[in-house]
């Protein structure tokens, strides 16, 4: 079996994460409001001249940044393990990889596919392939026996997560429609249809606790409390540099 060293590369110098999420935004600089109907004039005035916002944390506290499609989507996950690196890639339409990068240099491939999530889950290795079934997305287990690397499904989701975290022993996932809990590998759809609309997509995820989930969105964030299943949404309240 392999033997785990640690997981996400990106969170192996935390200094250098703060240096590439530069805060720029103050958590005063967003205020309450009410979730707006699609194409209301609530919606409208909620969507107009907004940035798109992304979330994060440093030593628990909730930090906001502007998000870039071109920069901040996931494109790579790497998982470092015995004697080499689980590197899954998504490129689109055009379809990424999932492969095991040996230490001597070489490269076996695992599955075609297109792999923004790969992580460490309750000492196993897990992915998420966004291709599989039709572009809905499924969660598989990585396995390793007698020298090859092997990987069997768990389930299949309603549509592909744009986002993910781990906290308190869950995953939480989020997309255009569905936000998803996975306790013991048994998924759960916490809110349907919360973001309807595909303009106001969730960008990322970051959590504390479940009583403290947070997704950033454009315009703004939202605030989940998933013990009793109630959230909160803010708005960015300051007037944007072009107005």
């Amino acid at each position: 079996m392999f033997k785990l060293k640690t997981i996400f590369i990106w969170l192996l110098i935390s200094g250098l994460i703060d240096s590439l999420y530069a805060q720029k935004y103050h958590v005063a600089d967003f205020e309450e409001t009410q979730v707006p109907k699609s194409d209301s004039a609530a919606w409208h005035k909620f969507r107009s001249h907004q940035l798109d916002f992304k979330v994060w944390l440093r030593h628990d506290k909730l930090k906001i940044g502007e998000f870039d499609t071109n920069k901040d989507l996931p494109t790579q996950a790497e998982v470092l393990v015995d004697k080499g690196l689980i590197v899954g890639t998504d490129q689109g339409e055009f379809y990424g990889r999932l492969t095991f990068e040996d230490d001597g240099g070489g490269t076996t491939q695992i599955k075609n596919g297109d792999f923004p999530f790969v992580f460490v889950y309750k000492h196993n290795i897990f992915f998420i392939d966004t291709t599989d079934p039709i572009n809905k997305g499924a969660l598989y287990k990585l396995t390793y026996d007698e020298g090859k690397y092997a990987y069997e499904k768990i389930f299949d989701f309603d549509e592909p997560p744009r986002t993910m975290c781990i906290v308190g022993g869950d995953i939480l996932a989020g997309s255009f429609n569905y936000f998803y809990r996975i306790h013991d590998l048994q998924k759960e759809v916490i809110f349907k249809g919360f973001f309807s609309d595909e303009t106001v997509s969730p960008t990322s995820i970051a959590a504390t606790d479940l009583q403290h989930v947070y997704i950033g969105i454009d315009g703004g964030y939202v605030q989940f409390n998933l013990v009793n299943n109630t959230y909160k949404c803010f708005k960015y309240s300051k007037k944007y540099p072009w107005d």
